[in-house]
């Protein structure tokens, strides 16, 4: 195909067409504008395709990590709710002014027992360092 060009070429300038050569020059120099611009096209939806993919993982992870703190915390709750019961036999005992029973030593444990509350957040991190703006879905 070069080998082509290059014989048009030469045969253009050896013949003194010098308006021809210069459409011929013209119609190259288009030709690899829009071989660029195809190209350019082509990288941009590349790139689209490969941040749509990106969103897709992130918000996968993300909605995971919400289901895993939804029931990370629903537990922590529960045992909350059970520190809060103890507390309250402990003070129930206290207010009747019962002597001391070796059982309040088991619900003194318990009434002083909270959980460590922990949260993952890896995704929400990940999605911050790519830019939130990689989002674009709303829902």
């Amino acid at each position: 195909m070069i080998k082509f060009f290059r014989k048009i070429r030469q045969k253009l300038l050896s013949e003194n067409k010098f308006s021809k050569y210069l459409v011929y020059a013209i119609g190259e120099i288009v030709l690899v504008v829009i071989g660029i611009l195809i190209a350019l096209q082509i990288n941009d939806w590349n790139e689209h395709r490969k941040d749509k993919a990106t969103e897709h993982t992130l918000l996968i992870a993300m909605h995971d990590d919400l289901l895993i703190n939804i029931d990370r915390l629903n537990n922590d709750i529960q045992i909350e709710q059970n520190t809060i019961n103890q507390a309250n036999k402990v003070i129930q005992h206290l207010d009747e002014r019962k002597r001391y029973n070796p059982n309040l030593d088991k619900l003194f444990a318990e009434a002083i027992f909270s959980p460590d509350i922990t949260i993952s957040a890896s995704s929400y991190e990940s999605i911050k360092f790519k830019g939130i703006d990689i989002v674009h879905n709303e829902s």
